[in-house]
């Protein structure tokens, strides 16, 4: 049995429990209270605050962090100092002492300290040696309760684990989130615990989206060292293996190598024939490439000091996005198949052997050196012909699976069974890796959205893999994520816990008694993500995923837990988590609206999302609960120009005169070759195609998520026949498509219409001459073709599309004159 499972007492009992098995008084009635004793020069309180980061301060801040273990202490010490006014109402001094000699009872004795006599603290080999010092044991001894770390980030996270057993704690960042009970006469509970933590990446990111106002910055940052939590990323330089670094080598300073050896540079084939070298990725395969990788690597090791034995881990990872050569040599790499998951070339290959090629050349001059790169994108999977060097680390980032789901619901998600399988092969060869996990559905932060139930089961089996830990991109929006960050903490640093217990303990300590309805509340959400197939990403799932009566639900558990919550703070909490549900609410007003084709109430639902994200955000007490970025910013993209263009072109001079159906007959057509296969012809027999739906349902529920092939397209086929019309000078009748993914060709009657191209960009085209006008039936054919992957699981039609009649439409770029034409009708006679 390890010394964790022996030694470590959990923390989920409620204060009364532990004042209960109180074995002295800190401050005793009728008596001078006690001291916190610290060994002068160790520490003393003081709160975390670095500058704020610019790349001007970027020396001021790299020397501040290159302190953090001092800082981290001295602000457990100033928390623990805090906490016990707040607790007592009076302060309880902190006193620099020499020596244990100088110390009187009770006592706090913090530090070296600890190991003197009487109280001769000792901590057993394995939290001696914990990494970066983070161990530490906390003991109780007559009238004094010790606190002994490994180094000062086991002091410090030794203090919080006294103040968590005194029923302190901090359940997210902010005052609001601070949970500080009564203790009139500071009990102490007896107290035998020694502790190293589960994982030694412990680094969750507050992404740059976030916007921080005020002292958020901050706020965050002392809430992850409460937590024990690497705060700001810091150490674990020795597995800094993810990260993108292709796009440093576009900077001046290596136009050396690209003026002696342009075809270091990625070559990319343009659509007619032609080619360029882009510098928006490397051509990893030519040697002189690999030279100038050797010598970045050369000149980091000289930069930081960094003796040339030394351990230490530097990504050499694609730079963001596509754009991967199409010369022979990496093609040849790229095609040993495409990735399932987006339908790209798949470039494992080609990334792990530019790491080889780099091991071949920098092992025998720096021995301990590792490479790493982002398991990311178009190369997460394993690879196929490549075989690994053992000095390889990656940083698994699952940007392009599934958000609802984890790798415990693989039997159900299909992108998550392949990166299951793929995590056991890396693990079955021996490579390390550590997880970059992303902390919310990433092109949304205002939906209701919960990671408690995937963290819980995907943790443990994690760290079974072997996973070296986090770093997880957070975003810290407290109506959403707050009890999966708390979760993820504890977890991190003792994955044998259970997470449904961590999650009832969220619950009691941040709304009382309102407790149980919102702990309900969080296992609903959980469940509806882990019952549902539906892959896709951003918004586009939720209508099939949750009803209004779900919302009504969540509405009357939320009031249900604000009756019974008795404090402000209980209630205010509560009151947080409306926000999702309000917006679920609004959200699919939106979608009821847009899907009956009542485009102005589609737009006031829109609106209203606008102001509830306002109101929320303006509130000052807590104002990281609606997040910046997926709640202000991805409505604008995803949102906003299908309301503003479906509005204008149903209302006003213009009028809707058909639908284009909602269900049509499809075909896959996976090498785009469809104009050469019939597609476009009125006249193709397509009576037993199978129908797709489009703007009620997703491609992933429908079973599309294998539809992947970067390229490759949807044929949609459909007939409509329009009223019989008269149009009057200078109108016309024009075709509005709502949004698509992500470029689109019309025909009508066998003749192309117009293309358009953008990820939900609407688009408009001229069809007044090509279409019958006497109430017989067209033929509608539209390709979506997918390039690239703009959001999870998305394909082909995702907002209604129309014909509609008003002024007519100029011929521009928007929309291309029609091709000259020989219209052919169905059913028409010789047709």
């Amino acid at each position: 049995m390890s010394l964790r499972k022996l030694l470590f007492v959990p923390l989920y009992f409620v204060a009364q429990l532990a004042l209960s098995a109180a074995i002295f008084e800190l401050a005793p009635a009728g008596a001078e209270p006690g001291a916190i004793y610290v060994r002068e020069g160790e520490g003393s309180p003081g709160e975390f605050n670095p500058p704020p980061w610019s790349p001007a301060k970027a020396k001021d801040v790299q020397e501040y962090m290159a302190q953090a273990d001092q800082h981290c202490f001295n602000q457990a010490i100033f928390d623990l100092q805090n906490m016990f006014k707040k607790m007592y109402g009076k302060e309880i001094p902190v006193k620099l002492v020499k020596d244990t000699s100088e110390v009187r009872f009770p006592a706090v004795i913090l530090g070296s300290l600890a190991a003197e006599a009487p109280f001769g603290g000792t901590l057993k080999d394995e939290t001696a040696k914990s990494k970066y010092g983070e161990g530490f044991r906390v003991f109780t001894k007559d009238k004094a309760v010790c606190i002994l770390g490994s180094g000062r980030y086991g002091n410090a996270y030794g203090i919080y684990e006294l103040l968590n057993r005194m029923g302190v704690d901090f359940l997210f960042p902010g005052e609001l989130g601070e949970v500080i009970p009564s203790n009139q006469n500071l009990a102490i509970p007896d107290i035998q615990t020694e502790q190293i933590p589960s994982f030694v990446i412990r680094k969750p990111w507050a992404t740059g989206w976030i916007k921080a106002k005020k002292n958020e910055g901050r706020d965050i940052a002392v809430w992850q060292i409460r937590n024990r939590i690497q705060v700001y990323r810091n150490l674990t330089i020795e597995y800094a293996a993810g990260g993108h670094v292709w796009d440093k080598f576009r900077d001046k300073k290596y136009n050396k190598y690209y003026e002696q050896h342009p075809d270091i540079a990625s070559l990319q084939i343009l659509p007619d024939g032609t080619t360029k070298y882009s510098r928006w990725q490397i051509n990893s395969t030519n040697p002189h490439a690999i030279e100038m990788l050797a010598d970045y690597i050369r000149e980091t090791f000289a930069t930081n000091n960094y003796p040339k034995d030394k351990d230490v881990t530097i990504s050499v990872g694609p730079a963001d996005g596509d754009g991967f050569s199409q010369d022979p040599q990496t093609m040849e790499l790229r095609r040993l198949r495409r990735d399932p998951v987006t339908g790209d070339w798949d470039n494992t290959d080609l990334v792990v052997k530019l790491t080889n090629d780099l091991f071949a050349k920098l092992l025998p001059e720096y021995p301990n050196l590792k490479l790493g790169f982002f398991s990311y994108h178009t190369y997460a999977n394993f690879p196929v012909r490549e075989k690994p060097n053992k000095n390889l680390i990656l940083e698994i980032a699952d940007i392009t699976q599934s958000r609802f789901h984890g790798a415990c619901d693989s039997e159900r998600a299909p992108s998550r069974m392949l990166y299951k399988d793929t995590l056991e092969q890396w693990t079955k060869y021996g490579t390390k890796f550590y997880f970059w996990h992303y902390d919310w559905n990433l092109a949304d932060g205002m939906l209701p959205y919960t990671r408690i139930r995937i963290a819980g089961e995907d943790m443990p089996y994690e760290h079974k893999l072997g996973a070296l830990g986090y770093q997880t991109e957070s975003c810290y929006t407290t109506s959403n994520n707050a009890p999966h960050n708390y979760l993820e903490a504890k977890l991190m640093w003792d994955v044998t816990r259970d997470w449904k217990v961590i999650v009832s303990d969220f619950c009691a300590k941040a709304y009382g008694k309102g407790a149980a309805p919102m702990e309900e509340y969080y296992h609903f959400i959980a469940n509806k993500q882990a019952l549902s197939s539906d892959e896709t990403g951003s918004y586009f799932g939720y209508p099939g995923r949750y009803s209004k009566e779900d919302v009504r639900k969540m509405e009357k558990l939320i009031d249900k837990a604000e009756d019974l919550a008795e404090s402000p703070s209980e209630k205010r909490r509560v009151d947080l988590v409306r926000y999702p549900a309000e917006q679920l609410k609004n959200y699919l007003d939106f979608y009821e609206a847009y899907t009956d084709f009542e485009f102005e109430d589609a737009q006031k639902a829109y609106d209203k999302m606008m102001e509830t994200y306002k109101k929320e955000d303006a509130k000052t007490d807590h104002t990281l609960n609606a997040n910046r970025a997926g709640g202000l910013d991805y409505p604008k993209y995803y949102i906003k120009p299908f309301v503003t263009e479906s509005v204008k072109y149903s209302s006003g001079p213009y009028k809707i005169i058909e639908k284009v159906p909602e269900r049509m007959k499809f075909v896959y057509d996976m090498d785009d070759i469809g104009e050469k296969l019939a597609y476009i012809s009125p006249l193709l027999i397509d009576d037993e195609y199978p129908e797709l739906s489009t703007y009620k349902s997703t491609l992933s529920r429908q079973g599309g998520i294998g539809f992947k092939k970067s390229g490759s397209s949807i044929w949609y086929r459909s007939r409509v026949a329009l009223p019989k019309l008269k149009l009057a000078k200078d109108e016309g009748i024009g075709i509005f498509l709502g949004g698509f993914d992500n470029n689109v060709t019309v025909y009508i009657n066998g003749v192309k219409a117009g293309s358009a191209k953008g990820f939900l960009n609407p688009a408009v085209f001229d069809v007044t001459d090509l279409l019958d006008k006497t109430g017989k039936e067209n033929s509608v054919v539209i390709k979506v073709t997918r390039t690239g992957n703009s959001e999870a699981a998305t394909g082909g039609l995702i907002y209604p599309s129309f014909f509609f009649q008003g002024p007519r439409l100029p011929a521009d770029e928007k929309n291309p004159k029609p091709e000259e034409f020989k219209i052919m009708l169905p059913g028409a006679a010789g047709n």
